[in-house]
């Protein structure tokens, strides 16, 4: 009996940690391109949320003429963004589109975390479907990659 309970016990820790040790997957990083095409950003107000810090939110949606993105993200400070994008047609239309993030350097920021949110619209042929991959920068650093979704300009 003995010998059949530390067998289940190691038994169940091996597996638990198995189960548990699986390494995290890498988040995909790029260089932001040089051959981007501008995109026209709108930017939201900063809304305090008192939260802990957030990853971003990506949404996309097919519009008439193009594919709309709206990223919110958690910020400590106003935010300025600029982004740019490129199709590349090799069989299936990839639309990689890459923002560049950091603080305002006119804003008072202050330790408090809040939200803010930023869009735009990428002009796109009509009734084409697109691989659209969404990048975000932070700083001077590498853009990394947000979400990948497969969307039908209208």
């Amino acid at each position: 009996m003995k010998n059949l309970t530390i067998s289940r016990f190691v038994g169940f820790v091996a597996l638990s940690a198995s189960v548990t040790c699986a390494a995290p997957t890498a988040p995909e990083l790029i260089d932001v391109p040089s051959n981007m095409e501008s995109i026209t950003l709108t930017v939201g107000s900063v809304r305090p949320v008192g939260n802990p810090p957030e990853p971003p939110t990506v949404t996309f949606e097919g519009v008439a003429g193009g594919i709309r993105f709206g990223v919110t993200r958690s910020w400590l400070c106003a935010m300025v963004a600029t982004a740019g994008y490129r199709v590349q047609s090799t069989g299936v239309s990839t639309m990689t589109i890459v923002a560049s993030v950091g603080a305002h350097p006119a804003a008072l920021c202050a330790a408090v975390v809040a939200e803010q949110d930023y869009s735009g619209t990428v002009p796109a042929t009509p009734s084409r479907t697109y691989e659209v991959r969404f990048y975000e920068q932070v700083g001077d650093g590498k853009a990394r990659l947000l979400r990948t979704k497969l969307i039908t300009a209208r």
